[in-house]
């Protein structure tokens, strides 16, 4: 009973909905676009392709996609005996990363063939699986890799130690301040690196760092509670991916997008009225600007990948759940 209680806590943090909510259809063919969606599929060069499943799952969880030469790679899991299981798919073959149980893929990247995956992991030492095979960050302690990246032959990790949030740089820690004090609540969600320089969101906190400076921005409405989720420079420019509270009394939040001192708010995803909208994907391309969120049904709580992305601001609509994009 304590393990099926467990099981339904955890795929509450990365739920989704197999079933699809889209009014219309909107096959996008732009080749350079790689889409990841719920159930086990993918898009690549316009068409969808369905990813195996392996025997034995009841469920697929696909979070996170990425594209090295003509390979797709997207990361998840599976639910197997009530148990979840990390791994994932290379050009829709499965492959299951080794000491697991409990957890799925987050965040995938891929640098020189190598595939590096990070996962929220119960109860043990950060660590980040190269390959499928397990790789410990720290010694002691215990905490969770939510993001990997690989930036100039350099592996840059984000999570919590002992409940502090924290970024790996080539296994070596780094936490960051705020007001002269170390933040010990949240964890890193996202960060970029440009011009030597480091950009890094933390959850709860409504601002971003550059390298160890706290960079004030204002709410698109003054006093609203403001969450960031994503980061990304580009053009010289800082572009934070967020959403913020409808009204004080409202727990509707509205995703928006911020830069050069602007916010701009996206437009509505077709029924979805009266949701929790958090921003997933922040990417460039072609000088346009494309996003993938989340919603959560206010009702019961229960978190959905959207059917569809955004283009700039202009809502886009899919077959499928999107639970993630590649732009090459």
């Amino acid at each position: 009973m304590i393990k099926i209680f467990m099981l339904i806590i955890i795929l509450f943090t990365f739920g989704c909905d197999l079933s699809s909510d889209s009014d219309k259809d909107n096959n996008n063919s732009n080749n350079g676009i790689v889409l990841s969606a719920d159930p086990a599929l993918y898009m690549k060069d316009g068409e969808w392709i369905e990813c195996d499943i392996p025997a034995g799952a009841n469920e697929v969880y696909e979070k996170s996609v990425f594209v090295e030469g003509d390979d797709v790679y997207v990361g998840g899991g599976i639910q197997r005996n009530y148990t979840l299981i990390a791994g994932y798919w290379l050009n829709g073959k499965w492959f299951e990363c080794e000491e697991s149980e409990g957890t799925i893929i987050h965040n995938i990247y891929v640098s020189d063939g190598k595939v590096y995956a990070a996962g929220i992991r119960p109860d043990s030492r950060p660590n980040y699986w190269q390959d499928g095979s397990i790789k410990y960050i720290t010694e002691t302690g215990t905490g969770n890799l939510f993001n990997i990246k690989i930036i100039e032959n350099v592996v840059y990790a984000s999570g919590t130690l002992n409940g502090i949030p924290t970024l790996w740089i080539n296994g070596i820690s780094q936490n960051f301040s705020k007001n002269g004090e170390i933040i010990t609540s949240g964890q890193i969600l996202d960060f970029e690196v440009s011009d030597n320089k480091l950009y890094v969101i933390c959850q709860g906190h409504d601002r971003y760092w550059e390298d160890d400076v706290f960079v004030e921005v204002e709410a698109p409405k003054q006093d609203r509670q403001l969450y960031i989720t994503q980061i990304e420079v580009h053009s010289n420019s800082v572009y934070l991916g967020a959403s913020y509270k409808e009204s004080d009394e409202s727990i509707v939040l509205i995703g928006c997008y911020y830069t050069d001192g602007v916010w701009y708010e996206l437009s509505e995803p077709n029924g979805t009225v009266n949701l929790d909208l958090r921003i997933k994907t922040m990417l460039f391309y072609d000088n346009n600007i494309y996003f993938t969120g989340e919603k959560t049904h206010i009702a019961d709580m229960t978190s959905y990948s959207l059917t569809g992305y955004w283009i700039n601001t202009e809502w886009q609509n899919v077959d499928y759940r999107v639970t993630s994009m590649f732009i090459n």
